[in-house]
């Protein structure tokens, strides 16, 4: 018998063949082990592995990373602004449609982007309507979407949060070779100026890392907080006026007891897992949640002028503080869930106050305004990388960076 007889609508899969099939094959699967593979050139490929291999940092970059540029503010004539503006709020009437239907974090970049965009120009006059709407996720949910329930804003922070950490970004860049249209990085990402070093690569994908990161772990390499002495609480950006004026950090009932609206935490961002058809005060949490390591998953990214923060807490001050505070087993366990640290923990236990780099001058502030001296500010990516960076250091200093401007 010949394949073309097994293949009647045309060639098969590779190439005209002929074998004899035995009476009990009469299907794909008793074909699928005895079709010959494609011949395999080890030669070639090797070469051109030493091939990408070889390309330089910057024609690596310039090659394949994509850079997206944020409009001009600076001497944007006001159709152009409104244009933009515009744009940004039907991009937000399709956005809350969208999240109405789910979709994973990653999708929709495109009508985050215009309103991005949108936001972005919006903050150099707030004095128009649409600009408004734009200021803040507050403002926005409420032209928005003032009839979505728990569960839909929740997508919605998770969409926005998504597009602000993978395309906004850190200042560690991803760069992959070639076709990376499924992948943020074939989106793009915007601030991508600064001078970057080699963090570790293969023939196809490299790690770039921004030298003010390398810079602030060798800074601080003689007097890095141990974060084996450390418990993390992880947050975001919009609780810390709260926090600010608490002094402490509150769960999400004691929060609620005195007067506040909570922004952040695990039932906010993530509803599904906490009841999301019951009222806020039902599904906050009576606890403060925290962790021995930081994880990143429980930072809450609302909108585009927030950011992640997490706290690093004495564990020795904590424990000490939960005794004085009548707690029958004082000592720190983590379960499943994490560590229920209590209801309050005054901010005079935080000794290291964790964001990313582009909002450090910001934190640094904020630090010396709420908290006891020695609090440092230290950027998320240096926490991150420190390990890395620190064992090749003497190769990452030895690099001439990559300049983006």
């Amino acid at each position: 018998m010949m394949i073309k007889e097994i293949f009647p609508d045309g060639e098969p899969l590779f190439g005209p063949q002929s074998f004899t099939p035995t009476p009990a094959s009469r299907g794909w699967s008793a074909y699928a082990g005895r079709l010959p593979l494609p011949a395999f050139d080890l030669e070639a490929w090797r070469a051109e592995e030493e091939r990408l291999t070889a390309i330089p940092d910057d024609a690596f970059i310039e090659d394949n990373l994509v850079k997206r540029e944020l409009p001009q503010t600076e001497g944007l004539d006001e159709s152009a602004r409104e244009i933009l503006v515009a744009a940004a709020m039907d991009a937000g009437h399709q956005l809350v449609d969208a999240c109405r239907y789910g979709g994973d974090g990653a999708s929709h970049y495109e009508l985050i982007d215009a309103l991005y965009r949108g936001w972005s120009v919006s903050q150099q006059s707030a004095d128009q309507s649409g600009d408004a709407v734009l200021n803040s996720f507050e403002s926005f949910c409420a032209a928005f979407a003032p009839d979505l329930d728990t569960h839909l804003v929740g997508r919605l922070i998770n969409k926005v949060g998504y597009f602000n950490r993978f395309v906004v970004g850190q200042r560690i860049l991803e760069v992959d070779y070639g076709d990376t249209a499924s992948t943020p990085q074939g989106f793009g990402r915007y601030n991508c100026a600064g001078e970057w070093l080699c963090l570790d690569r293969s023939s196809r994908h490299r790690r770039y890392i921004d030298k003010e990161i390398v810079d602030e772990v060798q800074e601080l390499n003689e007097s890095w907080p141990d974060p084996s002495k450390l418990v993390f609480h992880e947050s975001g950006s919009a609780a810390l006026a709260g926090i600010g004026a608490e002094k402490a950090i509150l769960s999400g009932v004691r929060a609620i007891k005195r007067g506040y609206v909570p922004k952040t935490g695990e039932f906010i961002e993530h509803p599904v897992f906490s009841g999301g058809d019951r009222r806020v005060e039902d599904r906050a949490s009576g606890t403060i949640w925290a962790a021995f390591g930081m994880s990143g998953s429980y930072t809450c990214i609302r909108w585009f002028d927030e950011y992640p923060v997490a706290f690093g807490i004495s564990q020795e001050d904590l424990i000490e503080y939960r005794r004085q505070q009548g707690h029958k087993i004082p000592e720190l366990f983590e379960t499943g869930e994490g560590i229920m640290a209590g209801p309050e923990i005054p901010l005079a236990l935080a000794r290291v106050i964790y964001v990313p780099k582009q909002a450090i001058l910001g934190a640094k502030t904020w630090v010396a305004e709420n908290c006891t001296p020695g609090t440092r500010a230290i950027s998320l990516e240096a926490a991150q990388m420190y390990g890395t960076v620190t064992s090749k250091m003497s190769e990452l200093l030895a690099q001439d960076p990559v300049i983006i401007r």
